[in-house]
């Protein structure tokens, strides 16, 4: 509907934020009981390439919809219909690897994080099922709280680490919000604010080397050393 007004009657509708909300709430429930419209199969159709793009990208739970659909928007020539995995992660590492001038944002961290305890908290069970451990520790270490792409509801973190844009959009509103430090990748694109307190390179923290090139834990605990390293 939001396509047709777009065309027929020279309406705005941002389509990719659209499917952006599909994916982010309608997805959760529509799965049980699939019915009609399909947004895996409206990527791939709309970018005329091979539903794999699609499937590959959608699986790796690091992109939000509207940088699958530029990623897709980016494939070339044959290779568009003939799926080629080698191909499309080379495109995905190239488009996550958005070069900043980190150098200041890296002595400031250093700085801060200078003698202190750190704790790191990531999403999962086990965050849940220690809930207690974890806020005696606080209590007892007072440590510097980062938590890794999402946000915990029983502890304020006093850093966020951030390095999946599809996570940093399903979190953006809450961020805004309670106003938390952010420390960003720079493949990550800040919204309303236009710019982190911190970025760091993404280039310089994935490992090419790896299955998973950018786990955001290794990551992260990559981006320490470095700042361990800084000025020494």
């Amino acid at each position: 509907v939001a396509m047709h007004m777009n065309a027929r009657f020279g309406k705005d509708y941002q389509i990719s934020q659209i499917l952006e909300s599909i994916d982010s709430n309608i997805t959760q429930f529509y799965r049980p009981a699939t019915w009609g419209y399909n947004m895996f199969y409206y990527l791939a159709a709309s970018n005329d390439c091979h539903p794999q793009y699609v499937s590959y990208l959608m699986n790796k739970r690091t992109l939000s919809v509207k940088s699958i659909n530029e990623l897709l928007g980016k494939l070339e020539g044959e290779k568009k219909l003939l799926y080629d995995k080698n191909y499309m992660e080379k495109l995905y590492i190239e488009y996550q690897n958005n070069e900043v001038n980190d150098q200041c944002d890296r002595e400031k961290l250093k700085a801060e994080f200078k003698d202190k305890n750190i704790l790191v908290l990531g999403p999962g069970v086990t965050v849940k099922t220690r809930e207690k451990k974890i806020l005696d520790f606080i209590k007892k270490a007072n440590p510097t709280v980062i938590s890794i792409n999402y946000l915990p509801e029983f502890v304020k973190p006093d850093y966020i680490f951030i390095s999946n844009s599809k996570r940093y959009v399903q979190l953006a509103t809450k961020l805004i919000r309670k106003e938390h430090t952010i420390i960003a990748t720079s493949n990550v694109t800040a919204m309303v604010t236009g710019s982190f307190a911190y970025t760091l390179n993404f280039s310089t923290l994935m490992d090419k080397n790896a299955e998973i090139v950018d786990n955001s834990l290794i990551m992260f605990l990559k981006a320490l050393v470095i700042q361990a390293a800084v000025s020494d």
